[in-house]
């Protein structure tokens, strides 16, 4: 997919280019944080449409390390 990208932006009109704000010689954005956020929200996306609309993640229990009592 990136190399189609890639492919199609070089052979796009500079008009396009430019309204896209791609340039051909930066560095690619680093987008592992927006995968993980849209990961977070993705469940919630089928209780928008619910009246009232519950935006609340279920909490997964996590394992607490022992403590220990001397």
């Amino acid at each position: 997919m990136q190399y189609q990208i890639e492919t199609a932006m070089r052979n796009a009109p500079s008009s396009i280019i430019g309204d896209a704000g791609y340039i051909p010689e930066a560095a690619l954005p680093n987008y592992e944080q927006f995968i993980k956020l849209v990961a977070k929200v993705r469940p919630l996306e089928a209780r928008v449409q619910q009246k009232p609309a519950v935006l609340t993640m279920e909490m997964v229990p996590t394992v607490e390390s022992p403590t220990s009592t001397l």
